[in-house]
């Protein structure tokens, strides 16, 4: 998009970008701490509206609460429910981690902590060791959609507000 080839990696019967969407938009994305290295290491950060409209591209979409439920399941084994499960280190990259908590990277997903960003209140940005994917789908409370979480060794699907900006990652259609 925009002269940038994604890299891509099929796990199970799913193809995902391995990287996060770095698509600036003209609003609703940031990079972590207005620093375009940051940006160029995690990709950009997006408010629900404009990961569900803006954030893939042509012949790819924002992955289902199901589709990441997929993902995970491939990984691991294991049902998103399960907050023993071990896809997040699975998934996560070898290296760019806090000491300790690099993950094995089995199928090349390569995520990397990205942090997030609040859009509304005075929190602004926060960087916890973790990476978090918007989906699609919606929560069980107004204006919540779901997100996978990574961090530690676990994969999780939780919702939060649409007016927080997460990283996200795009499946092929």
């Amino acid at each position: 998009r925009f002269g940038h080839i994604y890299r891509m990696v099929t796990i199970g019967e799913q193809t995902w970008m391995a990287e996060n969407v770095n698509y600036e938009t003209t609003e609703g994305s940031y990079c972590y701490n207005n620093e375009a290295e940051n940006c160029e290491k995690h990709g950009r950060l997006y408010t629900w509206e404009q990961a569900s409209n803006n954030a893939c591209p042509t012949g790819w979409h924002l992955p289902s609460k199901n589709e990441f439920e997929v993902l995970i399941a491939s990984a691991d084994g294991a049902t998103v429910f399960d907050e023993d499960n071990t896809a997040g280190a699975k998934l996560k990259a070898s290296y760019g981690w806090p000491t300790g908590k690099n993950g094995t990277d089995d199928y090349g997903f390569s995520t990397l902590p990205g942090g997030m960003y609040y859009t509304q209140g005075s929190n602004g940005f926060k960087f916890d060791d973790s990476a978090m994917f918007w989906s699609a789908t919606e929560g069980s409370d107004v204006d919540e959609y779901y997100s996978m979480s990574v961090k530690e060794d676990a994969a999780l699907l939780i919702s939060y507000l649409n007016w927080r900006a997460h990283s996200v990652r795009c499946v092929k259609d």
